[in-house]
Order: C-alpha cells, then sequence, then structure tokens
C-alpha cells in the first residue's frame, strides 16, 4: 500500500504545470481582510525522527476487519467521526467502505456505473452525520450523489458550470469547493467557489488562478473545522489560507528559504523540469494534510520523494519536523496522519509493516478487528494483507 501512495502522490504532482508564486504579501491583497499573514520557517535539514514515546501522550490502534467485502486497494480520503471510520477507495473499487469506531465492517457505500444513482469517477466525499448521508462528488458527470448509511441513493446535486476537485461543509449550511481544472467553463479563472447547500447558487468566488498548476491534485485540501473557521490550501502554493465566517484570508506563508522551488524561472511549461526540482536533493514544495487542534497546526510537504511533517505551536511558534515517528521493534510511522478525529491524528499503517519490517513480531493465523492498547496486541490478529491499522495518536505539547 505505500508503495502504491507513493506512485500515486508522484504521478499527481507529475501532471502540475509551473505555478508563479506569489508572496504572502501578494496573496493577501487578494483576501477580503487586512489581515498580515505570519510566516513559518522550514528548514528540511532540522527534520528529525521522533521516538513514538516523545511524540504521542495517548495512543491507541484500530484493526479494521478484513473480509472479501471490506478489503480495499486505497485510502484516498479518510473521515474519522463518531458515526465511524469512512474511507473513500477512489482508485480502483470506487467506492466509501465504513466500518465502526471499533473497526467492525459495516458497508460500502455508492456504486460505480452510468445508470440513476451510478457515479464514474469519484473525487471526494463528505459525510453529514446530522441526517446521516454521504455525499460523493464525481468528476466525470459534474454531479454529487447522496446516499444514506444503508447506501439507499437519494438523489443526485448536479453542478454543471463547474468541475469539482475537493469539497468541504462551512459555516450558515455553506461548502467551500475546490475547483478541478475548468478550462472553458464559466469559473475557470477562479480557484474556489462558496455554495449554497444546492450547489447551484453561487455565494461568492475566491482566489484567481494563474497557472493550470494552481490544479495540482489533492485529496483534502481542508482542514477539520474548529470554532467555526478552517484552514485550506491549494495546488503548488505556500500560503495557508484561513476561512471563517464567509471570509478569508492569508493566514500562514509557508518560507522553505534556500529550499524553495525557484519555479518563477522556468518556463510555464516546463512540467520535467519541475518535476526534478522538486524530486531532487535541494528543494520543497507541495504542501498537504492539512490539521488544525487547538492551537496546533498541522501540515506536510514534499521532498526527495518523501513527505516531511510539520507540526506547529500557533501561540509560542515552535514547531517540529518530522522525517518519521518510530515506533516499538523499529516500525516507522513514515507518512503524515491523514485526518483528525477529537484531538488525535489519525494515521494509517500497512498491515505488512507488522509482519515484514519487523521480525520480533509474529502474526497469527486468525483474523479479527478491535480496538487495541498496544501494538503487540494488534499483531497477534494481524496478517500482512490485511486492511491497514487505523492508529490514534494525541500528541504531547511543544
Amino acid at each position: 500500500m505505500l508503495s502504491f501512495t507513493k506512485k500515486i502522490a508522484l504521478a499527481i504532482v507529475f501532471t502540475a504545470c509551473v505555478f508563479i508564486l506569489c508572496s504572502c504579501h501578494q496573496k493577501a491583497k487578494n483576501s477580503r481582510s487586512d489581515k498580515i499573514c505570519q510566516e513559518i520557517l522550514i528548514d528540511r535539514k532540522k527534520s528529525q525522527d521522533i521516538n513514538i514515546k516523545d511524540f504521542a501522550q495517548t495512543i491507541k490502534f484500530i484493526k479494521l476487519e478484513t473480509t472479501k467485502e471490506s478489503l480495499f486497494t486505497f485510502a484516498q480520503k479518510i473521515i474519522v467521526n463518531s458515526s465511524g471510520i469512512f474511507i473513500l477507495d477512489g482508485v480502483a473499487l470506487r467506492k466509501v467502505f465504513h466500518f465502526s469506531l471499533e473497526g467492525k465492517f459495516l458497508r460500502t457505500i455508492g456504486y460505480m456505473g452510468r445508470g440513476e444513482g451510478e457515479y464514474i469517477m469519484p473525487i471526494d466525499f463528505i459525510v453529514n452525520s446530522k441526517n446521516n448521508t454521504v455525499e460523493i462528488a464525481d468528476n466525470i458527470s459534474n454531479t454529487i450523489f447522496v446516499y444514506d448509511f444503508k447506501n439507499n441513493y437519494l438523489k443526485k446535486i448536479q453542478h454543471k458550470e463547474y468541475r469539482i476537485s475537493a469539497f468541504t461543509k462551512v459555516d450558515d449550511g455553506e461548502f467551500l469547493v475546490k475547483l478541478g481544472f475548468n478550462m472553458g467553463m464559466k469559473y475557470e479563472k477562479y480557484n474556489f467557489l462558496v455554495t449554497k447547500v444546492d450547489r447551484v447558487n453561487i455565494v461568492d468566488k475566491l482566489i484567481a488562478t494563474t497557472s493550470k498548476a494552481d490544479f495540482v491534485y489533492k485529496s483534502s485540501p481542508f482542514s477539520n473545522i474548529l470554532d467555526d473557521s478552517l484552514f485550506f490550501n491549494f495546488g503548488l502554493n505556500d500560503t495557508i489560507y484561513q476561512y471563517s465566517k464567509s471570509s478569508y484570508s492569508a493566514s500562514y506563508y509557508i518560507n522553505f528559504g534556500d529550499s524553495r522551488l525557484p519555479i518563477e524561472k522556468l518556463k510555464h511549461d516546463d512540467e520535467r523540469a519541475l518535476m526534478e526540482l522538486l524530486l531532487g536533493d535541494n528543494y520543497c514544495g507541495y504542501i498537504s494534510s492539512l490539521f488544525q487542534q487547538k492551537n496546533y497546526l498541522y501540515f506536510s510537504f514534499l521532498s526527495k520523494k518523501k513527505e516531511y511533517f510539520c507540526y506547529y505551536n500557533r501561540d509560542t511558534g515552535k514547531k517540529l519536523i518530522i522525517a518519521n515517528i518510530v515506533g516499538p521493534g523499529n516500525i516507522l510511522y513514515d507518512r503524515p496522519p491523514q485526518t483528525i478525529y477529537k484531538e488525535s491524528l489519525i494515521f494509517v499503517l500497512d498491515a505488512g509493516k507488522f509482519t515484514q519490517e519487523t521480525a520480533v513480531y509474529k502474526a497469527a493465523a486468525e483474523n479479527g478487528f478491535g480496538v487495541f492498547a498496544s501494538m503487540e496486541e494488534v499483531v497477534k490478529v494481524t496478517q500482512a494483507n490485511d486492511n491497514p491499522i487505523i492508529v490514534l495518536m494525541k500528541p504531547k505539547d511543544i
């Protein structure tokens, strides 16, 4: 799963065109707020491997049930809330897999096809626990399909004037939509739309596009909502924005220093040169995996074919730049968290790590699911080809 995920990530970046990066000051001019954003300086050379005991205040493991019906290929996006664990496999199986918070498989949600209530290419989804529905966005038909938690198709919402890359519900029942590549469509000059619930009535248009690289795909450009606000980022932009109460502003400029991609020096369509720089030894970029929790901000970035993870205290300015979190038996958490639930970061750990990379652990023949307090307990019911392990870590303060 890990190697496949890296291939997907690299393939996504290869689709990028050159992005003419604006400074934090320039971005603020396009914002509704005159708020001056803060700078977060990133020095990849100061990244570190950190022991899980030094990072996590609490930790627990959720072993997902593995059956023929529940086995998925690639976790494109994960949502964890009081209704359970929802995982979109949008690459191969093109369904949302629904598990309980104890890891028991409940059902898949969504139907692939061309008939009524069926989609072609799911690009994103959201979960509404208030009315027990799942909304799946189809990037081909420009339609959102709505199902209940029992996988009954309820309705479709068509948005013919724009193409979605990602979307999330924000305050006052409005939706914030990251536009996909909309060449020739009505809103091609913008990166984001704010829409009403019907997705047809447009409340606002945010951030003018500068190049095709604004549309470099991210499975989740939005953070979680906390205190009626969220953070977001897009493309190869080094600015993190905040959206709150129908207004947005540039909040943080991620300064990679000498490691910043010198994109403005490249030709407009020189994708190969951009890729060689991003995957080389000297440059950083492509902010993703954006979350917030109390006074902390979390984000990842790509450098030298690897994702690094920044843990930033918004009050004090202290930060950790993490290359890997090292668990018992030297098992590496070498990918950033994928979502957040309450105060815990959610990591997805390939089940094969328990049996292939660590000789001290032996997988049992039995298969199971459940919540476990230690890795030693998990491995007793884990086999190499099982669904991944969901790991919840509540970080310590810095």
